[in-house]
């Protein structure tokens, strides 16, 4: 695979699974959002997501204390105020 190509799957498990995939990217709506996380974190994955990254605040402070605990990255973006055409 070059470094163009891209790759997606519906297997979550599989995907958690699989060294090859290192990078776990959060779009689903944000009720979900916390638990997709803290189990692609306990994977060993590194994390990007949209924010906020939970509904309620016992999730919001759960997760990302779980991605400091792990040896992996993560990251939230605010693009949505910053995207061209918005300004």
């Amino acid at each position: 695979m070059n470094a163009l190509s891209s790759r997606w799957t519906l297997d979550l498990d599989a995907a958690h699974a699989d060294p090859a995939d290192e990078i776990f990217f959060d779009a689903a709506s944000t009720q979900l959002r916390a638990g997709l996380l803290q189990r692609a974190i306990a994977a060993g994955k590194h994390v990007y997501c949209e924010k906020p990254v939970a509904d309620v605040a016992v999730n919001s402070r759960e997760t990302p204390r779980c991605g400091f605990h792990a040896a992996t990255g993560s990251g939230a973006s605010c693009a949505a105020l910053t995207a061209a055409g918005v300004w």
